[in-house]
């Protein structure tokens, strides 16, 4: 058996970054194992980013922030509307991060916040209603 190392996304190799991709050699067989330096992880972590960015903020890169508005818009020009009953108003925003990423793999995280996932909270009391965010 041998493992081959293929490259590790950098000109100078280091303990703390993953290589790019291995190619184990099992004799007869030969296994091609690409990891892309935790990639999907990042792209999950950035994602969230995303997902809690300011409403009316814009993606730094400017190819992003063009993506982010041709999302919301083809989003809202579904018609689904809030709760699926209709209208041109289906999602508030849509935000892109972006990052550099391995040449062969173009991973892509969706994380989807509903109206209702706002944080406020609301407490009855003989006297009202308290409303706090």
């Amino acid at each position: 058996m041998k493992l081959t190392i293929l490259g590790s996304g950098t000109c100078v190799p280091s303990k703390r970054r993953a290589p790019s991709g291995y190619l184990l050699d099992l004799g007869k067989e030969k296994i091609l194992l690409d990891g892309g330096s935790g990639t999907a992880d990042l792209c999950m972590h950035l994602a969230k980013i995303a997902a809690t960015r300011p409403l009316g903020s814009q993606c730094q890169d400017p190819e992003g922030a063009k993506l982010e508005s041709a999302l919301t818009g083809a989003v809202n020009s579904l018609g689904i509307g809030p709760q699926g009953l209709g209208g041109d108003s289906t999602a508030f925003a849509v935000h892109v991060e972006t990052a550099a990423t391995h040449i062969t793999m173009n991973p892509v995280a969706v994380n989807i916040q509903c109206h209702s996932a706002r944080r406020a909270t609301a407490v009855f009391t003989p006297d009202g209603i308290e409303y706090g965010f």
